[in-house]
């Protein structure tokens, strides 16, 4: 039986160009008809808002880019005040998945509630009630999707509706998130003030396209062992045969547009659990352009977000209740408990501005 579900699932992944971060998708069930509805109305609208019942906390607000209807949850803090700005932190789901799991895997939202920031969980084009973005990979699915042009349009509207620091804007991403993010790191360096992936890296196809207008700081956090996004890069054997650069290439790349000299600051975290894995941080600080570039290099980690549960990517629902099998649990592989990957971003981040 696990290799019959096994064989679904690759037929899957190459169907619907996903990885098993994205896989373990939510059983949710609020948002079952489509959200990609063509209408003939302006390229944005003043947008519509509800509360989500789903999680304490959460609104789901919805507002119109290129007469396609778009969604995203939205976080705001108890702190915030409508005559002081508060930073933005745009937080990207994987494929097939949606927004308001991302705010269950990762956790921001006590963060932001902590630090005072607002998180804004986008959510991606659906196939059936679930989306995902177009991140550079080219893939048929979603390539045809101008996700860029929503977070531009998404920014513009939030910050007509909220008090949004217009220099502290960041963004986040795990899986295809995490290849999105990497994606806007490229076109749109100049609202962002840094930026950070998880399990990702840079498509092979963004390379020549990459031309970002100004160095930006960006973290990476990936695991030695991922078997959905390759260590090594190369040709994805889950994922309509996407072209991804390795974790060392994509690192190269960005020392290389940030102005950073080859050495490096690298330091071996303790390891706290018994999970498999360790933690080693290297650090590009000698920067001409001061955007450094960090990876969080996970030995024996897998696809995963670290600092979740073992299961946290096993097919949660919106209410983080499990709905995994061991079969997906070792296609995932390890997830480290050494750190906690959301309160590394956060800590990263902030330290940034245009």
């Amino acid at each position: 039986m696990i290799e019959i579900y096994l064989a679904s699932l690759i037929v899957a992944f190459n169907t619907v160009s996903v990885n098993l971060y994205d896989i373990l998708t939510p059983e949710n069930n609020f948002l079952t008809q489509s959200i990609a509805q063509r209408r003939r109305t302006p390229q944005m609208r003043r947008g519509r808002s509800e509360q989500f019942s789903g999680q304490d906390g959460l609104i789901l607000e919805k507002l119109v880019q290129q007469n396609q209807e778009r969604s995203y949850y939205l976080y705001i803090p108890r702190s915030y005040q409508a005559n002081k700005p508060m930073p933005l932190l745009l937080a990207f789901h994987g494929g097939v998945s949606q927004g308001n799991s991302m705010a269950v895997k990762t956790g921001f939202n006590k963060i932001a509630e902590r630090e005072g920031f607002i998180v804004a969980y986008p959510n991606g084009l659906d196939r059936g009630a679930y989306g995902q973005w177009s991140d550079g990979r080219h893939l048929p699915a979603n390539d045809s999707i101008d996700d860029v042009s929503f977070m531009k349009v998404l920014i513009k509207h939030l910050s007509k509706t909220r008090n949004i620091d217009q220099k502290r804007i960041y963004a986040t991403g795990g899986s295809n998130g995490g290849f999105f993010t990497q994606r806007l790191a490229c076109e749109m360096s100049e609202q962002l003030a840094a930026v950070a992936s998880v399990a990702a890296t840079l498509p092979q196809p963004m390379v020549s396209r990459c031309k970002p207008k100004r160095a930006i700081p960006i973290l990476m956090i990936n695991g030695t062992e991922d078997k959905l996004v390759p260590w090594a890069g190369g040709t994805m054997e889950i994922g309509a045969n996407a072209q991804i650069l390795s974790v060392p290439q994509t690192v190269a790349f960005w020392r290389s547009r940030n102005g950073c000299s080859t050495r490096n600051q690298e330091v071996r975290l303790p390891d706290t659990q018994a999970d498999g894995t360790e933690v080693v941080k290297i650090g590009y600080f000698n920067c001409k352009s001061g955007a450094p570039v960090v990876l969080y290099q996970i030995e024996g980690g897998g696809h995963g977000w670290p600092g979740g549960q073992t299961d946290a990517l096993l097919g949660n629902d919106s209410r983080g209740n499990t709905r995994g099998n061991r079969a997906r649990q070792r296609l995932v592989g390890n997830t480290s408990q050494d750190i906690n990957a959301s309160e590394v971003i956060w800590q990263f981040l902030q330290k940034y501005s245009l």
